[in-house]
């Protein structure tokens, strides 16, 4: 599997838009994290590939909830992981 940039960024902004949902969203990224585990995971552009893998980790955390209804991250905490990780 071949993770990209673009990937990422998709997230980001459907996670944003609420085109899929928090829980889409960490599915996807654990299913990337599972990849990694096994070996099969490969990073375009290879020198992003920090920033890249602790934006898979965070994404991970996106469905967590701090109560029955209520998410632990808003918003504004995607936008502002995103602007930090430079994506």
């Amino acid at each position: 599997m071949v993770l990209r940039v673009v990937d990422l960024q998709r997230a980001f902004d459907d996670l944003l838009s609420e085109a899929r949902t928090r829980e889409d969203i960490s599915d996807w990224a654990r299913s990337v994290r599972l990849e990694n585990d096994a070996g099969r995971l490969t990073f375009e552009p290879a020198e992003m590939r920090d920033r890249l893998w602790r934006a898979v980790l965070y994404m991970e955390g996106v469905d967590l909830k701090d109560g029955p209804s209520s998410y632990l991250h808003v918003p504004d905490d995607f936008r502002e992981y995103r602007a930090r990780l430079g994506l």
